[in-house]
């Protein structure tokens, strides 16, 4: 009759490698995404306003913390307004917004120009998405489409 100690050693290696290789624990991690990735406005003539919408998304599966939400406004007069669109409602920005696993908030900017100077600006976040603490979302104004030019201006197929 054979020893069964080497035998059953080998099962309790084997168990414990096993055991091992289980379900590995993951981090619930948040996921930052910004739809559309910035605020574009048309040119407008002075009087004139416009809204503009960017919804803030969480992807991942963890929860997103926005602690910080800031307008920073280039025109040459407040010419942009940040709100949060609430229900159908605009109303200013909480000091933090928190967002569960595809979850969105949606942020407004008011554009209504009170000159014909060229104005820009951008809101900046801060989140706890390890892959975008910083995040920057451009408000670019009296974007223009580009011209297209063919040369020679018939083409015989």
């Amino acid at each position: 009759m054979r020893d069964p100690k080497p035998y059953l050693a080998l099962v309790c290696l084997t168990l414990v490698a096993l055991a091992a290789c289980g379900e590995q624990t993951r981090t619930a991690t948040p996921q930052f995404s910004a739809d559309p990735g910035a605020f574009l406005f048309p040119k407008l003539t002075v009087g004139q306003d416009v809204v503009r919408t960017v919804d803030l998304i969480n992807l991942g599966s963890g929860t997103l913390t926005i602690s910080e939400v800031a307008l920073q406004d280039d025109s040459s007069a407040d010419e942009l307004s940040l709100f949060s669109n609430v229900d159908g409602e605009l109303v200013p920005v909480a000091g933090q917004i928190s967002l569960g696993q595809d979850e969105r908030h949606s942020l407004v900017i008011r554009y209504r120009p009170s000159d014909e100077e060229i104005d820009q600006g951008r809101v900046t976040l801060r989140t706890n998405d390890p892959d975008a603490i910083d995040v920057t979302i451009p408000i670019t104004i009296g974007a223009q489409a580009g011209e297209i030019s063919v040369t020679p201006r018939t083409l015989d197929f």
